[in-house]
């Protein structure tokens, strides 16, 4: 609530998502970042975090983000690091 009504309305150009790594948690942080940037860039972070640790999974709420939209992942060792993904909103 604090962040929309300083937004004042206005679209965000870039939302980070560093919340919760399950993926209910996940779908709803991402969620609400594509409503704050419906046309911006959304970083979310641990898209590969269930590799390690199987019940910290955001994966489906990164690929359901996605739905055809260009993007890109980043990530030293996808197998062994958490890495991070953006995906382009317009």
């Amino acid at each position: 609530a604090q962040l929309a009504g300083h937004l004042a309305g206005q679209p965000a150009d870039f939302v980070w998502v560093d919340g919760g790594h399950d993926t209910l948690i996940a779908g709803m942080d991402i969620a609400w970042a594509m409503k704050l940037a419906p046309r911006g860039v959304i970083g979310v972070h641990d898209i590969n975090l269930y590799r390690r640790h199987p019940a910290e999974n955001v994966r489906p709420a990164w690929n359901a983000a996605l739905f055809g939209r260009p993007h890109l992942e980043i990530a030293r060792d996808p197998e062994t690091t958490p890495g991070t993904g953006l995906v382009w909103m317009a």
